[in-house]
């Protein structure tokens, strides 16, 4: 789960589907805060069409939504835009899910958070830059 979250750090746009708009305010605010591109959409159909017209180094992307599914837009997602690296998010484990549908990685949403802000205080303790953009390796899972 760590090295997911530094993996995550390494990029310098995301893209957030969720259709809970706590979650995209405050992952958009943690990353923002950090110079990161972030945008949010809320729910499958126009995540696909903001992926269609712009580059995202990540996706994060919730399983439960209204409409697609988090599996079936990640499916789409992978067609689209086969370089970004998907993290498929749910309070239920649904890590094998989206990993079938072409998601690079799965984190619990109740980890999400906690995790991601740790991180970034660490970064910003060490006063070095661990951005760049590219693609990352394959992540830890679970």
């Amino acid at each position: 789960m760590d090295r997911l979250v530094k993996d995550l750090l390494k990029f310098e746009t995301v893209l957030i589907i969720d259709d809970d708009e706590t979650i995209c305010g405050t992952l958009r605010m943690l990353l923002a805060f950090e110079d990161f591109v972030v945008e949010c959409c809320h729910d499958g159909k126009s995540g696909l069409e903001l992926a269609k017209k712009k580059r995202f180094d990540v996706i994060l992307i919730d399983y439960q939504m209204p409409g697609l599914k988090g599996d079936e837009t990640t499916s789409l997602l992978r067609n689209i835009c086969p370089e970004a690296f998907i993290i498929g998010m749910s309070l239920e484990e649904k890590g094998q899910t989206f990993r079938q549908a072409g998601a690079n990685a799965y984190i619990n949403k109740d980890q999400l958070v906690q995790k991601l802000l740790f991180e970034i205080r660490n970064r910003s303790s060490r006063q070095s830059s661990v951005f760049g953009c590219g693609k990352s390796g394959e992540a830890n899972t679970d």
